[in-house]
């Protein structure tokens, strides 16, 4: 018999993932999940799958701000470290206020133009050397072709708003799925970069 964990899941797999990273104090974000899960509808089925089996599941905060809870129904502590008493910043607070501080490192010559906060829903609008207007998407975890659909749409708005003469998106995030990949590949306006451990340095992918 396969080993389990405290929930009676399979050691390793991708429920047992995610219930460990929900019942941690913290909770854990969407990125997270998606990041152990793979992506597609797996997270959803995951979360129904343990509010299912009666364990309590509560979410706090919206859009990227949300995260998940889970605790245990027989009431089992599962990491066992005590609370702060204030939430630690989420991955995508965290990963904006470096690549904020850092517009150079991701590339040469970027200058925010949006007052050093989101604008709508886009995470950093900056102008690079050439005077373009340029759309940062960031993302913590591993970024799917929706996030490059969402890019997209972030720069129509622009494009609707402002039109531009020049017009350009960069997505950032830890890692990209293939899809990711071929969706940016037919789009010669964006760039992916993948940002490194410490979030100061970053490539091409």
């Amino acid at each position: 018999m396969a080993d389990v964990d405290a929930f009676g899941l399979r050691l390793g797999s991708k429920v047992s993932k995610v219930a460990s990273l929900v019942a941690r104090p913290q909770g854990a974000t969407m990125a997270e999940i998606v990041e152990a899960t793979g992506g597609g509808v797996t997270k959803h089925n995951i979360l129904r799958q343990l509010k299912g089996d009666g364990h309590p599941l509560r979410c706090e905060g919206k859009g990227k701000e949300k995260r998940f809870f889970l605790k245990h129904k027989d009431g089992i502590v599962i990491n066992d470290v005590p609370e702060a008493k204030e939430w630690p910043l989420l991955p995508e607070q965290k990963l904006q206020q470096t690549v904020r501080r850092n517009l150079d490192k991701l590339e040469p010559g970027l200058v925010a133009i949006d007052g050093g906060r989101e604008q709508g829903r886009r995470d950093i609008t900056a102008k690079d050397q050439a005077g373009n207007i340029v759309v940062i998407e960031l993302w913590a975890g591993k970024a799917g072709k929706d996030k490059v659909v969402q890019l997209l749409v972030y720069m129509g708005e622009v494009k609707a708003a402002q039109n531009p003469s020049g017009l350009r998106g960069i997505l950032v995030a830890r890692d990209f799925q293939a899809t990711a990949k071929a969706a940016a590949s037919v789009v010669p306006t964006i760039a992916l970069k993948r940002y490194g451990r410490d979030q100061l340095t970053f490539e091409t992918p």
